[in-house]
């Protein structure tokens, strides 16, 4: 993914911040993609950018030209005289460049925040906006004759990742609308043919047309070409194999945007200075900086110039009665005697996630336990899967004792009334906040989260395997809550060995990830000769349970995939089942020996043995302690699965011939 956003912003993606993606971007699903891939299957799923309405006539801008005109043309300004000059930020009064004063209440700008913070002359903010990214947008425009390729179809947007094309996404803009290219009986010249060279005849003969626009980025970090721009886009088209050396081109634009895409930048802010926090505990107790400065400076040695800080600690000495308001006077007061008693008693130096913590004790216990549960899920949580988990379905008396007598005990049960009347405190308290739907909440700040976490019950892994049981149950078709289950499963694993007898469930959500055999893939998508082994398990949480294989206890009535870790498995390492006799531990000979009968026909569905050594040709007994299994004669290079049906596997020109181009790969409508 690096390399194509990289395409797209024209900026690292380590120079970028990344909390605005949940309502902006879909999350990637890692185990999905993998799946897609593998499968040659079209993701589906599209939600709202399934379909979309676009103007029959005059592109996008039609749509504002149609708003305008529902304007007055007094109150349109257009052209040089509607520029802006100067905008006096504190006198709120914009200057044009005819000389025109307009006096706003409210101003809503467009204009890009380096441009603006010029025009308001703020010294300060345009030190600031130095920091900001954005990149430039070049548009070229590239009409054809002909019919539009049937390869291409009625797609709308297609993406390019490779690196043989400049150009990061291509629009058929011919297919948005008839009206978007000349008719057919329409006579044009052709210009040139995309390979370069020139066409035939220059004498203007009819159509049919379609076109083509591509987007290209650059930056000061990714820079362009701008004079070879459109012959090396022509060029990309060929490459990619959207059009071909031979087709004629009739038309061509080219429009560079200089502010085209705002990057979303992570920046530093350096502490509050001690003028700063003056000015900030100033305003705040609506107070003069002389009366408030002991207060201030206090503030500042226990919070360090940090805002989030300051802003607790104010908040604390509110509710400890330090600062109060008095109504005799209409005035803000503080008591410092009793602002050091309390932090002086309480030990603290300057404040860290532990003056959080403390706060957060004293919230009502149904409260905590939401923001203790919450702290496991994530930034961001579904309150319907909170409230399950308080409802104590899947608690249960643990072994583990407790050292901690203050720690939060994750077994009481809640009512749906204490779980709402919990919530409303943490909303109110300004710890959570409404998420993009009436389910979805998320913290405030990171510090509350750390500060959550230090509330759960001593036991995480308790917490943690209720969790993956509530997904699990309730949530088993959702894949994001899949995949999470299976985070939370390789975190309690050692909790799973000590209290589940039949553990297949489990094991099977875990595996999930490689549960896809070469023999269930078309064939155009097999690109590996060897057996249906399932490597890697870096992704989804299943890596974490390389170390941790999960059986039925205590005796498992099938084999299971033992994973290896990446630095434990070699090329010549593959996943076995109990029956190969070199794979077999001494603790899986001693649960084999309580076998009494062999496979069943319906363990058809498990992962196929690995092909016994090249050398071996003939008929083979294996032997295991209380397990005789016969392996039938196999060819060489080929795979058995467990029906017995043989997997041939291709060599490296059918694999290099099946593959598909990167051109199908990244059709998208």
């Amino acid at each position: 993914m690096r390399p194509y956003n990289y395409k797209v912003w024209a900026v690292p993606t380590t120079k970028m911040q990344c909390a605005w993606l949940g309502e902006r971007v879909a999350a990637p699903n890692l185990k999905l993609v993998t799946k897609n891939v593998v499968l040659n299957k079209i993701a589906g799923n599209w939600g709202p950018n399934a379909t979309f309405r676009f103007p029959a006539r005059d592109g996008t801008g039609g749509i504002w030209i149609a708003v305008s005109d529902t304007l007055p043309e007094d109150k349109k300004r257009y052209g040089k005289k509607g520029e802006v000059e100067k905008v006096d930020a504190e006198g709120k009064v914009v200057t044009l460049s005819d000389g025109t004063t307009i006096k706003y209440n409210k101003l809503i700008s467009t204009m890009a925040v380096d441009s603006l913070v010029e025009k308001m002359g703020n010294q300060e903010l345009i030190s600031l906006s130095k920091g900001l990214y954005y990149s430039t947008t070049h548009v070229i425009g590239v009409g054809l004759r002909g019919a539009r390729p049937e390869r291409i179809g009625d797609k709308c947007w297609l993406y390019f990742p490779e690196d043989n094309c400049p150009f990061y996404r291509a629009t058929i803009f011919s297919n948005y609308s008839p009206y978007n290219q000349p008719q057919a009986s329409e006579k044009l010249a052709t210009l040139y043919l995309a390979n370069g060279t020139k066409a035939a005849s220059t004498e203007p003969k009819e159509g049919p047309y379609w076109s083509i626009m591509l987007e290209v980025s650059e930056s000061s970090m990714k820079p362009v070409d701008q004079e070879n721009l459109l012959k090396d886009c022509i060029q990309g088209l060929i490459n990619t194999e959207m059009i071909t050396a031979e087709d004629e081109i009739v038309s061509t634009y080219h429009r560079r945007f200089d502010h085209g895409r705002p990057t979303i930048t992570r920046i530093a802010l350096a502490p509050l200075s001690e003028i700063d926090i003056v000015h900030y505990v100033a305003a705040t107790l609506c107070r003069p900086k002389e009366d408030i400065l002991p207060l201030a400076l206090v503030i500042q040695s226990k919070t360090a110039g940090n805002p989030f800080y300051i802003r607790e600690m104010l908040s604390a000495c509110y509710r400890n009665k330090s600062i109060w308001y008095e109504y005799k006077d209409s005035n803000w007061h503080f008591d410092l005697d009793r602002l050091f008693d309390q932090f002086q008693t309480e030990g603290y130096d300057v404040l860290d996630t532990a003056f959080i913590t403390q706060r957060l004790k004293e919230l009502p216990p149904s409260a905590r336990a939401i923001l203790a549960w919450a702290a496991l899920l994530g930034y961001s949580f579904s309150f319907e899967l909170v409230s399950r988990l308080l409802t104590g379905e899947f608690q249960y008396t643990d072994d583990v004792a407790c050292v901690d007598p203050n720690a939060q005990e994750v077994n009481t049960k809640y009512s749906n009334d204490e779980v709402i009347a919990g919530l409303q405190t943490a909303v109110n308290a300004c710890i959570l906040m409404p998420g993009e739907t009436d389910d979805r909440f998320r913290f405030a700040h990171d510090r509350y989260i750390q500060a959550s976490a230090a509330l759960k019950e001593c036991n995480a892994r308790k917490m943690r395997f209720i969790i993956a049981q509530t997904l699990m149950k309730y949530y088993s078709t959702d894949a994001r809550a899949r995949d999470t289950a299976s985070l939370h499963i390789c975190e309690s694993a050692e909790l799973i060995k000590r209290r589940v007898r039949i553990r297949e469930p489990f094991r099977t959500l875990l595996l999930e990830p490689a549960a896809v055999p070469v023999s269930q893939t078309p064939p155009s998508s097999r690109t590996t000769p060897s057996p249906p082994v399932y490597p890697g398990f870096e992704g989804n949480g299943v890596a974490a349970s390389a170390s941790v294989p999960i059986r039925d206890n205590p005796a498992y009535s099938r084999p299971s995939v033992v994973p290896l870790a990446p630095s434990q498995r070699s090329s010549e390492t593959r996943l076995s089942d109990a029956t190969d006799a070199p794979s077999v531990t001494p603790s899986q000979k001693r649960l084999t020996k309580k076998l009494t009968k062999s496979r069943t026909s319906s363990e058809t569905n498990m992962i196929p043995p690995p092909p016994p050594p090249p050398t071996q040709t003939q008929e083979k007994p294996e032997k295991t302690k209380g397990v005789l299994t016969k392996r039938p004669p196999q060819r060489q290079g080929t795979t058995s699965s467990a029906d017995g049906v043989e997997n041939v596997p291709l060599d490296a020109a059918q694999r290099n011939n099946s593959a598909s181009s990167s051109r199908d790969r990244f059709f998208m409508g």
